[in-house]
């Protein structure tokens, strides 16, 4: 990474049988939250918090082996 500062990316990689990416993840992430937040909800919710208070968009992708969540920094 050349300018982290600025540049910043990085990916957490989930392997296993039976992965799914989790449905309200996706609603919350798309800034489209349908129901109240509960337990069940409450992780995604602040790591998409998390990630918009630090300038950075959060991706998923589901693949047939893996999960990839991926940060990188917002480009203004």
């Amino acid at each position: 990474m050349k300018n982290p500062e600025t540049d910043l990316k990085f990916s957490i990689v989930a392997k296993g049988r039976m992965m799914r990416l989790p449905p309200k993840f996706i609603e919350i992430n798309s800034g489209q939250i349908e129901e109240a937040i509960d337990a069940h909800t409450i992780q995604p919710y602040y790591t998409v918090m998390l990630a918009d208070e630090a300038g950075m968009t959060l991706s998923a992708v589901q693949n047939p082996e893996d999960l990839v969540y991926t940060a990188e920094m917002t480009r203004d």
